[in-house]
């Protein structure tokens, strides 16, 4: 029958598909047919069960066949569920047994492992401790190398240095006083070294030249030990031409600091005044003095205290990294006063002719610390243990062996006794302004004092008018005698410009 929309027939609409709402009704008619045939049926069938299963019908013998038939229904259905438990007991059993023969089979691959295992460890110890022993002997030799490296890296430093003190003629001499007691004196080139504590009455240009080469010989040491002084000391280059030294916070900056001037101290102040108003990094100056050749400590002092007070600051400074020089190589005790520090050429002395230690013990040192290191557990991955001690060079900042940035010895460099500058320039200055106004000298110009040219080989009492002179005594009197020649600097006894006076003793 062909469609009245799209004229087609059954065949074609089970080949081509549905296109109208038409064809659609007539393929589902069929299929609704059979629906409704079903639902008749299952109604019927459901009411002939009801009527015997609740005893309606009067046919027995249909009850007797729904018994019979539900009796096996249930018997198969209990069948069923026996059947699938004994399946899953079989396969539950079945993975037991699979599941011990894995574990037996593992039991005998670990049992087989642990044999080999153990051949194989038996067989490994003896090589290890032939390699551990073969790599210990090469460590050692590598030590020893390094130590005997070590060693002679310490005796060239200790030579440059002393051949630079040799260059620049650090000396040492013995000078008589007036009691016949001897003492040392140091000398660089032809300038005595003084002592700080005694400078007042030094000339401002033998201080300076005495601090121009102390301060080049201190550089020159630290160079060759390669140590970082604590206070910068800048030596005279093309911008400027004499020696400043930084304090520890201004030392090493990146900004570039500002010198004095001149050589003048006046133009040293007033840079150092701009500077300190500007909160710039000032340079102490290691000079002191005008261009008058004769000028001494004091009258500087009394012209500008500013200048001296910032002097006074800088040879403190230079004092402390000397201290700080001699400290780290193990050649001071720690327990020095700022009065000991004071004497620059002792300290020096100190540090460049210091008596280096002998080989045998430095042979001894060495066999003690390869002990330490063989024997400790971290021997293999610490550093070599320091064999130098108290000897120059032994410590620097440049070098791995004996490293002076290593923490032990960071620790010592921290027991130093005199850890700030400002506890040596504070007595310092102190004690020279101290004197300057308590001294009781007066000072004589040389023509004063050999005024006539005259000498006088024995005392000269000079009696009052109102007394007699059977009431002196002779021996306390104003006493005058001829200079005699200090054969250490050349100069005559008594000619330094200074004069004590003395009251008379009358005695009653």
């Amino acid at each position: 029958m062909e469609c009245d929309i799209c004229a087609r027939n059954g065949k074609e609409l089970t080949d081509l598909g549905v296109n109208c709402a038409s064809c659609a009704r007539t393929t589902l008619y069929a299929l609704r047919l059979e629906h409704g045939q079903t639902l008749l049926e299952r109604g019927s069938l459901g009411s002939r069960i009801e009527s015997i299963t609740l005893g309606k019908g009067s046919d027995k013998r249909l009850e007797n066949v729904w018994t019979i038939e539900a009796d096996r229904a249930r018997a198969s259905d209990i069948r069923t569920r026996l059947g699938d438990g004994h399946g899953s007991i079989s396969t539950v059993k079945q993975e037991i047994e699979d599941l011990k023969a894995e574990i037996q089979r593992r039991k005998v691959d670990l049992t087989r492992r642990r044999s080999t295992l153990k051949t194989t460890k038996g067989t490994l110890a003896g090589r290890d401790k032939g390699e551990t022993d073969k790599f210990g002997e090469k460590l050692a030799r590598g030590r020893k190398n390094f130590d005997a490296i070590h060693a002679a890296a310490v005796e060239t430093r200790a030579y440059l240095c002393r051949e630079a003190a040799n260059i620049l003629r650090l000396r040492q001499g013995k000078s008589r006083s007036a009691n016949q007691t001897q003492s040392l004196r140091y000398f660089i080139g032809t300038t005595p070294i003084p002592d700080l504590k005694s400078i007042n009455g030094v000339r401002c240009s033998e201080l300076t030249a005495m601090l121009a080469s102390v301060s080049r010989l201190v550089c020159l040491v630290s160079f060759y030990l390669g140590l970082r002084l604590p206070a910068e000391i800048i030596l005279p280059h093309r911008n400027y031409p004499l020696a400043t030294i930084n304090t520890p916070a201004t030392s090493y900056a990146t900004t570039k600091p500002e010198f004095p001037g001149s050589g003048s101290y006046l133009a040293m102040t007033d840079v150092s005044k701009n500077s300190e108003n500007r909160g710039a990094s000032r340079s102490r100056p290691l000079f002191i003095g005008s261009d008058d050749r004769n000028e001494l400590v004091t009258d500087l002092a009394r012209k500008d205290p500013s200048a001296f007070k910032f002097f006074v600051e800088a040879v403190s400074l230079l004092a402390w990294d000397v201290t700080w020089l001699a400290h780290s190589q193990g050649l001071s005790t720690g327990n020095e006063t700022w009065s000991e520090i004071c004497n620059l050429g002792a300290s020096l002395w100190a540090i460049v002719f210091a008596t280096p230690q002998s080989s045998a013990v430095r042979r001894a040192l060495a066999r003690q610390s390869s002990k330490q290191s063989h024997d400790s557990p971290r021997s293999r991955s610490s550093t070599p243990v320091d064999a130098q001690v108290n000897q120059l060079g032994a410590y620097s900042h440049a070098s791995a062996h004996s490293s002076l940035s290593a923490a032990a010895r960071m620790a010592h460099m921290r027991s130093m006794r005199l850890s700030k500058y400002t506890m040596i320039a504070d007595p310092l200055r102190k004690i020279l302004e101290n004197e300057m106004k308590n001294a009781e000298w007066e000072v004589l110009q040389e023509d004063e004092i050999f005024d006539g040219g005259e000498t006088f080989d024995e005392a000269v009492l000079i009696p009052a008018r109102h007394l007699e002179a059977s009431h002196y005594d002779a021996t306390r009197s104003i006493m005058s005698t001829a200079p005699s020649v200090d054969p250490l600097n050349g100069r005559p006894k008594g000619t330094s410009g200074w004069t004590k006076v003395k009251d008379t003793k009358i005695r009653d």
